[in-house]
C-alpha cells in the first residue's frame, strides 16, 4: 500500500494528515508506505504488517502484536498502549517522545544491532523509493548521525520471546559442526570446462598465499562417507531450509555459472552459459550480508541503483514474484544486464574485500527468466494516456529503455531504427552466444504489445527528415549510441581484409538470423589467420566468432601492459577491479591451439601486402610503458623487437569516438 499526495500539491506532506483514523487496523501481513501523517490509532492491533509513516495521532500502535512500524516524525499521546508484540521505531528529533509513550507493557531503547539497523534502513529506503518522501531522503543522507535519535519501542514479553529464540538458534549452531552443502556441478572458476587450460590461462598461486585448507584439498584424495553421497530430495530440502543467512557469507563459497565445454560450444551459436539451479541460487543469495551500507548499489557499484540486497533476500525466501517486482522497479531489462553487464556491483560487493563476491549477476538473470517462465511478464498497457508523442532515434539499450519508461508514463512512443531488426547493439553488436536474439525479440514483442511503435529500415536523416520528426512530436530523443569507430591509420590500411569489428559482428549475426549463415552475406574467418587489434569485450567477441567460423589461428593485440592478478594500490575496493581476466574467447583459442591468444605491449606499424595486393600480415614492434618525472605514462618502442605476424583477416576493435555526425548536424545538436 503506497499513499502520497499528488505531485502538483503545494503543501508539505510531512506536516499534514494524509490518512484517517485506525488505518491498518488488524493488519496481518504486507507493507504500507505513507508519505504524511496518520490520524489516530494507526496500526492498532497490527499483527504482521510492515509500515512507514511520517507521524501519527494519539494511540498509535495500540494493542499491536506483530510487524514493524517506523515513524519518521512525532506521535500523539498514549503510544504503544497494550502493545504486546512487534517493534516500533520512532525518530525523536525533538526529544519528547518518551513522555507520550504508555510504558505499561513496553521499554524504550536504541537501535544498535547491525542486522536491525539494516532492516530499519531498508524500510526507509523503500519508503523513499515508493513515495518520493523528502523526509526519508533527508534521513538517509544523514543516516549515521540520525540513527541515535531513533527510539526502539519493544514489548517486554516480545523481547523475552526473541531472546529465548536466539538462545535456541545458538545452541543449534553449536550442534552443527559440519557445514551443509548441496552437490553442485558448478566450478569455482567461470570457464574451466576443459581440463588442462588452467596452466595456460590461470596464474600460479604463490605457496605463501595458499591456505592450509586449500593445500589439503589439492593433495588429499576426495574420500567421503558413502551415506553422505546418497542424498535424497527430502534431505536436500531439509538442508536448504537450514541455510544460515546471517553467517552465510562465512560458510558458503561462491557458485558461478559455468560455460559449456569450449571444444563443443564453438560448433554452435547457442548461449555459452549454463544457468544455476534454484537450489544453487539460494545458496548464493545466502552469502549476501545485507550490509548496512551496500556498496553494490552505490555509485561505484550498480549504475542504475538496483536495490540488490532486497531481491537477494527475497530469492533466499523463495519469494520470486516479489523479487521480480523489486528488480523491475529500477531495471527495465534485467534479462540483458543479467547476461552481458560487466557486473560492477560484484566488484563493489563488501564480501569481495576478502572473499569471492556474491554472484549478483546470476541471481538477477534468474529472477527475470523465472518471471517470463511463470507468465508474470505479461503486457501491461498504460491505463492513462497523456496524448504526448515522443520519437526515439535508435533502438539500442538506451533507446529501448527510454521507450519503455515513457510508455509506462502514458506517452505515445515511436522508435526508429535503420536496421531491419529492433535492438541495436543488443541485436547486432553482441554475438548470439552471449545474448540469444530470441531474448531480445521477446522483450521487443512485449513492448509492442504494451503500445510502443517500432519502425525499422528507416535511417533518420536520409529516409526521414529529422526536423519533420521534431515538428510531428512533442519530444525527440537521440539515442543512436557511439557508433563511430576509432581507426588505425597506418600504411596499407585500405587493403581488403581489414574490417572494423562491428561490421564483422553485425554481418555475422544478420546472416545467422536470416539463413543460419547459408547465404554467405558475412565476413568468413574460415581457414584464415585472424588478428584482432584491441583487447576489450568487442575484441573478445571477434575472437569467439572467428573460432566458430573455423579460423586457422587467432591472435589478439593489446597495446597496454598485462593487468595485474590482484588490485593495484591505485585501484582500491570498491572501484571496478582492473585485473587480469580470461573471457570465453580466450579459453576457446587455448582449448584448440594450446596457447593464450593475447599479445601485450605490442604496436602495429603497418599492414603488409603480397605481390597480388592482398593482405599478407602485419609488422609490429614491442612497446614499454614508463612514467615520466611528472607521473604521466609514456610509451616507448623497444629496439630490436620488430616482428611479422601473418594474417589474411584483421579486425579493428579499438573503441568508438562518439555518435555519427550526420543526424546531429541536422538537428542542430552539439557534442560534448
Amino acid at each position: 500500500l503506497i499513499v502520497y499526495p499528488p505531485k502538483q500539491s503545494t503543501f508539505k506532506a510531512e506536516e499534514n494528515i494524509i490518512i484517517g483514523n485506525v488505518c491498518l487496523y488488524g493488519a496481518t501481513y504486507g507493507e504500507a508506505f505513507i508519505r504524511g501523517i496518520a490520524a489516530e490509532r494507526f496500526a492498532v492491533r497490527n499483527s504482521g504488517a510492515m509500515a512507514v509513516v511520517e507521524g501519527t495521532g494519539d494511540h498509535g500502535c495500540e494493542y499491536m502484536t506483530g510487524g514493524r512500524v517506523v515513524v519518521l516524525g512525532s506521535t500523539g499521546r498514549n503510544f504503544a498502549a497494550g502493545m504486546s508484540g512487534g517493534i516500533a521505531y520512532v525518530l525523536d528529533t525533538a526529544h519528547t517522545f518518551a513522555s507520550k509513550v504508555n510504558m505499561e507493557m513496553v521499554e524504550l531503547g536504541k537501535v544498535t544491532d547491525p542486522k536491525e539497523i539494516a532492516e530499519l534502513r531498508g524500510l526507509i529506503e523503500d519508503h523513499r523509493h515508493y513515495t518520493g518522501s523528502e523526509v526519508a531522503d533527508r534521513v538517509l543522507h544523514d543516516f549515521h548521525h540520525l540513527l541515535p535519535l531513533f527510539v526502539r519501542v519493544m514489548p517486554h514479553d516480545y523481547k523475552r520471546v526473541l531472546e529465548e529464540q536466539a538462545v535456541k538458534v545458538k545452541e543449534e549452531r553449536m550442534r552443527q559442526s559440519v557445514i551443509d552443502l548441496i552437490p553442485s556441478r558448478t566450478a569455482s572458476q567461470v570457464d574451466l570446462a576443459s581440463e588442462g587450460l588452467e596452466d595456460l590461462l590461470l596464474p600460479k598461486e604463490p605457496p605463501s598465499r595458499m591456505s592450509r585448507a586449500s593445500s589439503r584439498m589439492r593433495h588429499e584424495p576426495a574420500v567421503g562417507d558413502l551415506e553422505d553421497s546418497l542424498v535424497d530430495e527430502a534431505t536436500t530440502k531439509n538442508r536448504l531450509n537450514k541455510l544460515d543467512k546471517t553467517r552465510g557469507f562465512m560458510k558458503y563459497k561462491r557458485l558461478t555459472e559455468t560455460y559449456r565445454p569450449p571444444r563443443k560450444r564453438v560448433k554452435d551459436w547457442r548461449e555459452i552459459s549454463s544457468r544455476l539451479t534454484e537450489d544453487e541460487l539460494k545458496y548464493q543469495s545466502a552469502r549476501c550480508m545485507d550490509c548496512g551500507v551496500p556498496f553494490c548499489q552505490s555509485d561505484t557499484g550498480c549504475p542504475i541503483s538496483n536495490v540488490i540486497p532486497k531481491w537477494n533476500d527475497l530469492v533466499f525466501k523463495n519469494q520470486w514474484h516479489d523479487a521480480l517486482n523489486r528488480l523491475l522497479m529500477t531495471n527495465n531489462f534485467p534479462e540483458f544486464t543479467g547476461r552481458v553487464c560487466p557486473a560492477p556491483c560484484e566488484g563493489a560487493c563488501v564480501l569481495g574485500i576478502n572473499e569471492q563476491p556474491v554472484g549478483i549477476k546470476s541471481i538477477e538473470c534468474a529472477i527475470i527468466d523465472k518471471g517470463f517462465e511463470m507468465g508474470w511478464m505479461s503486457p501491461k498497457i498504460p491505463q492513462f494516456r497523456t496524448g504526448k508523442r515522443v520519437a526515439i532515434i535508435g533502438s539500442g539499450p538506451a533507446g529501448l529503455s527510454a521507450a519503455d519508461q515513457l510508455n509506462k508514463a502514458g506517452h505515445w512512443v515511436t522508435v526508429y531504427d535503420r536496421n531491419d531488426r529492433i535492438g541495436g547493439l543488443l541485436m547486432y553488436g553482441i554475438p548470439n552466444m552471449k545474448l540469444d536474439k530470441s531474448v531480445v525479440q521477446r522483450r521487443v514483442d512485449l513492448m509492442a504489445a504494451e503500445g510502443v511503435t517500432f519502425v525499422t529500415n528507416t535511417f533518420v536523416g536520409k529516409d526521414v527528415d529529422a526536423n519533420d520528426l521534431r515538428e510531428e512530436n512533442d519530444a525527440v530523443i537521440f539515442a543512436t549510441g557511439a557508433t563511430w569507430p576509432r581507426d588505425l591509420k597506418i600504411p596499407n590500411r585500405q587493403v581488403d581484409g581489414i574490417h572494423f569489428a562491428m561490421e564483422f559482428l553485425q554481418l555475422n549475426t544478420k546472416s545467422l538470423l536470416d539463413s543460419e549463415l547459408q547465404n554467405g552475406n558475412y565476413i568468413s574467418a574460415k581457414g584464415k589467420d585472424v588478428i584482432v587489434i584491441g583487447g576489450g569485450d568487442t575484441g573478445n567477441d571477434c575472437i569467439g566468432t572467428s573460432m566458430r567460423h573455423g579460423a586457422k589461428s587467432v591472435t589478439n593485440f593489446e597495446l597496454l601492459p598485462k593487468p595485474p592478478q590482484g588490485r593495484g594500490r591505485d585501484n582500491p575496493w570498491p572501484q571496478w577491479p582492473r585485473i587480469f581476466r580470461t573471457d570465453y574467447g580466450h579459453t576457446e583459442v587455448a582449448a584448440h591451439f594450446g596457447n593464450d591468444p593475447r599479445e601485450y605491449c605490442i604496436s602495429t606499424k603497418d599492414f603488409v601486402v603480397d605481390d597480388d595486393g592482398k593482405l599478407k600480415g602485419l609488422n609490429t614492434v614491442r612497446v614499454e610503458w614508463t612514467k615520466d618525472s611528472g607521473g604521466r605514462w609514456k610509451m616507448e618502442e623497444v629496439p630490436g623487437s620488430e616482428k611479422f605476424f601473418p594474417a589474411q583477416l584483421v579486425f579493428l576493435a579499438l573503441g568508438f569516438l562518439g555518435p555519427e555526425a550526420e543526424v546531429l548536424k541536422s538537428l542542430g545538436l552539439k557534442q560534448d
